[in-house]
């Protein structure tokens, strides 16, 4: 049984420890305004240096990836703007090749602390 089959049972058989409403309040009180307010910031900025977006010109994958290295290493929120800027370009521009969407559950989940 996958993991979102599970989770379908239990909040339709109420064997879960939550509500659906608790779920969703827990969802909304992640306060994200200064992070997009950062994102379009540097975005307006990135307009200036780089040009308009449209062109494929940038790597924005393994630069993405680069600044989440850098995140890790010393910890600069910066960081994880510049990244989340850079896989927002990747999804508009897509220079990967074969570019799909496919949404699976395979069992790969965000480890715990």
């Amino acid at each position: 049984m996958r993991v979102n089959d599970w989770i379908r049972l239990h909040l339709t058989e109420g064997g879960l420890s939550f509500s659906m409403e608790e779920a969703e309040a827990q969802a909304d009180s992640f306060d994200c305004h200064r992070f997009y307010e950062l994102k379009r910031n540097r975005r307006i900025m990135g307009t200036y240096r780089y040009g308009r977006l449209g062109r494929k010109t940038h790597k924005s994958v393994e630069s993405a990836i680069k600044r989440l290295q850098s995140y890790l290493k010393n910890g600069n929120r910066e960081d994880l703007v510049d990244a989340s800027n850079l896989i927002d370009i990747e999804w508009a521009n897509p220079t990967v090749a074969n570019i799909h969407w496919n949404a699976t559950d395979g069992g790969e989940h965000t480890e715990h602390i």
